[in-house]
């Protein structure tokens, strides 16, 4: 492994490399959730979950909003 120091590179090939990390990441975790099978169970409870976000998508709540709310307990 070649050893570089980052401080010789730039803006945009620190960015890439950061971006390959996180395309590795993904990969791995791709790979882990590949060998895991979803139950029926399971998916009835994603369907039914879904299924509610459709007929009311205005009861969800936002990331942000969720963040917030954590926030300020």
């Amino acid at each position: 492994m070649q050893i570089i120091s980052i401080e010789l590179l730039n803006d945009n090939a620190l960015s890439l490399l950061k971006e390959l990390e996180v395309l590795n990441i993904l990969r791995l975790v791709k790979t882990e959730e590949a060998a895991e099978e979803i139950t029926d169970a399971h998916k009835a409870i994603i369907d039914g979950r879904l299924a509610d976000y459709r007929a009311n998508p205005d009861s969800a709540l936002d990331w942000e909003d969720v963040k917030r709310e954590l926030g300020r307990q």
